[in-house]
């Protein structure tokens, strides 16, 4: 199965597409120059295929060759993230710590 993303930039989404039927998308902001990861949803018939994981590493492998920094939110990505190391030194520690805490009272 042929897993594309394809940059939705007035949606602030990447559209993912298996076999050239949209399956999903990758909800992103951004913030301080950064693209924040918000939330990552595949449609049903397309769950445990590996699709959410393909476009996950387009979308990293893409922001890597744009020299982009990214801020996973999303738990998805975040986990992704955390089992592929090699995407590690694209993310913004700094700014990821300072946008998951919580608010102060």
């Amino acid at each position: 199965m042929e897993v594309t993303i394809t940059d939705d930039t007035s949606g602030h989404r990447y559209v993912i597409s298996a076999d050239g039927v949209t399956a999903g998308e990758i909800v992103y902001g951004f913030r301080q120059g950064r693209r924040v990861l918000l939330h990552t949803a595949v449609d049903p018939e397309f769950e445990g295929k590996g699709i959410a994981g393909a476009a996950a590493a387009a979308l990293l492998d893409r922001s890597r060759q744009l020299g982009e920094r990214v801020v996973p939110l999303c738990r998805f990505i975040a986990a992704y993230i955390a089992r592929h190391p090699e995407y590690d030194d694209i993310v913004d520690h700094d700014l990821l710590a300072s946008l998951a805490r919580p608010p102060s009272p």
